[in-house]
């Protein structure tokens, strides 16, 4: 029965994957049209070393807003190339998204989670975060 126990534990990390994605606005109120600077912090949550691959300036592709009304616009770059970023267990690399409540956008609670897709890898959702929408 404790191998069994084992056995699913292993099982449910291996589902899990190894990066996790958390997501931290400067504030959990935003005014339509404002920017609000949001950390997106990608962390390596398994024992082994992790690499994956963003776009050196247009990393931003790499992300998606579970909320079409909790936006962000694309980069401008120029030589904009692929990256290897590499993360040994327990370790995280952080970007910063200016997001904003575009026009029109429903005010009051919103539920916020971005995902991230690296090039050629699989998408990982953050946990849902509390977002205030006001005039």
């Amino acid at each position: 029965m404790r191998c069994l126990v084992v056995l699913m534990l292993l099982a449910a990390e291996a589902l899990a994957g190894p990066l996790r994605v958390d997501v931290k606005p400067t504030t959990a109120t935003w005014s339509i049209g404002k920017p609000v600077d949001v950390k997106l912090e990608v962390v390596n949550v398994s024992t082994a070393n992790v690499t994956f691959e963003v776009m050196s300036c247009g990393w931003d592709e790499s992300w998606k807003s579970s909320d079409a009304q909790l936006a962000f616009r694309p980069f401008d770059c120029d030589k904009n190339a692929p990256q290897k970023v590499a993360l040994a267990a327990g370790a995280s690399r952080a970007w910063t998204l200016p997001m904003f409540a575009v026009d029109g956008a429903k005010l009051g609670d919103h539920r916020l989670t971005m995902t991230f897709t690296p090039r050629g890898g699989s998408a990982t959702t953050s946990a849902a975060v509390a977002i205030k929408v006001a005039k």
